[in-house]
């Protein structure tokens, strides 16, 4: 739920999921690490590392893959500010 992705949402089904014993998962996105470290007061970050999921593999999909999170937060001065220059 801190992430915003219902139980219902395809990316927490279990049979897109490895499991390494009953309790233990791998890892399946590095976005989990995010709510983590926004409560621990972490304004920008890039989390790196490799994800599994249980995908068919054919040219476009394998089932290990390494997987880049960049996470910058605004406050609303500095978005205001950023916009105006963009825009």
């Amino acid at each position: 739920y801190d992430l915003l992705v219902s139980p219902e949402n395809e990316t927490t089904s279990p049979k897109n999921t490895y499991y390494s014993d009953k309790d233990t998962v791998l890892r399946t996105h590095m976005t989990a690490h995010d709510v983590e470290l926004i409560k621990n007061g972490h304004t920008q970050f890039i989390t790196i590392g490799d994800v599994y999921r249980r995908d068919s593999i054919d040219r476009t999909h394998y089932p290990i893959f390494h997987q880049v999170d960049g996470v910058k937060i605004f406050s609303e001065i500095n978005l205001t500010f950023f916009w105006n220059i963009v825009c």
